[in-house]
């Protein structure tokens, strides 16, 4: 399938601030975190007071993070930000408990293989928008992942690099696109049939469940991942407990766990990235792209307008060739082995497709 640029106007363009890395707090002051109740309004003072700790503004405050529009309509507040980020982190903390049985599945499944080659071309003036919502569920992830493993050190920017060619930041559907404030895209994104034509060949594993379809599998959401990879290892990103390929936060997490547990360390190391990007979509020209597009935005990010809320329009078809803009990027079907949660099936059919802070930094 084919990335879609955002028709929705033209953004404004903001530049990350620079990184500020103060001091974790002491051993004994997150022993006491534990504790629950006030601990709660201590660890989000702490977040406020400590800006830039978590790596790609994280845990950004005293303003709005980079590329969000101060006093946009329904836009949350910097502390309110800072407080989401904060939860997420708590979040990929509890995780990092499973972490040891995430990696024994991992291995058990294989390295992600992706299952249509990608066509990816690596930005040149590129559109650096992100919706709102995708943004901030780019950089929960990346607070989860500095709680599930701080030695991981992912950057959200890559995060959105993968989103950005998997279906263009939840974007796939155009004007019919509708984000709940939870994070559901509708309709749900699927990808081609993986029925060994030009792609694998991968029989239906999920009832349908998740991609409408009973008799092959499809990639599924934002992030395209494919049941019997979500099944092993896809999460809740939103605390709601419930994970779901086709939620932004929920698909956001899972990716960032997959990174973390196929990176097999510190993801600031070039060399350990690219192999972490590679093994979740098998292909370098992919890899290439996915980090043209994180450097691109993390030199300055742009919110897109607001995506309506509600039912979707019921005229998307499956994401497989549709025509982009520049830079053109073909998204993929890949295979990923983003922790089991519930899940929740697609409410359509086959369209197109908790708080301890940091004590390192990422």
């Amino acid at each position: 399938m084919s990335a879609m640029t955002c028709q929705y106007g033209r953004p404004r363009t903001l530049r990350e601030p620079p990184l500020h890395r103060p001091s974790p707090p002491p051993a004994t002051f997150v022993r006491r975190l534990r504790a629950g109740g006030t601990a709660l309004l201590a660890l989000l003072a702490w977040a406020v007071a400590a800006p830039g700790f978590v790596p790609g503004g994280a845990l950004a405050a005293g303003g709005q993070p980079a590329g969000l529009v101060s006093g946009a309509a329904g836009e949350p507040s910097a502390a309110e930000l800072a407080r989401l980020r904060a939860l997420a982190w708590q979040r990929g903390r509890e995780a990092a408990a499973t972490a040891e049985r995430d990696r024994a599945a991992l291995r058990q499944a294989g390295a992600g293989a992706t299952a249509t080659p990608a066509g990816a071309v690596v930005p040149a003036g590129g559109d650096p928008s992100i919706p709102a919502l995708t943004l901030r569920a780019y950089r929960e992830a990346a607070a989860w992942a500095a709680g599930f493993d701080p030695g991981c050190r992912l950057s959200w920017a890559v995060l959105a690099g993968i989103g950005r060619i998997e279906s263009n930041h939840g974007l796939y559907g155009g004007s019919a696109t509708r984000f709940s404030p939870s994070g559901a895209v509708s309709p749900p994104i699927t990808g081609p049939p993986l029925d060994g034509r030009g792609v694998a060949s991968i029989p239906d594993s999920d009832g349908g469940r998740w991609d409408g379809d009973t008799t092959w599998d499809r990639a599924v959401g934002p992030m395209q991942f494919i049941p019997t990879t979500w099944r092993s290892l896809g999460r809740d990103g939103n605390g709601d407990r419930v994970a779901d390929p086709n939620n932004l936060f929920d698909a956001a997490v899972s990716a960032a766990g997959y990174l973390c547990l196929s990176g097999g360390g510190d993801l600031g190391d070039p060399a350990r990235l690219r192999q972490a990007i590679y093994s979740y979509n098998h292909s370098w020209p992919y890899v290439d792209a996915v980090l043209g597009w994180a450097r691109l935005y993390q030199s300055g990010v742009a919110v897109a307008p607001g995506v309506p809320g509600g039912p979707a329009a019921p005229t998307t078809t499956e994401p497989t060739a549709a025509p982009s803009t520049t830079p053109t990027t073909q998204a993929t079907t890949t295979s990923r082995r983003p922790t089991a949660t519930t899940t929740r099936p697609p409410t359509t059919t086959r369209p197109p497709t908790t708080t301890r802070p940091p004590t390192t930094t990422r």
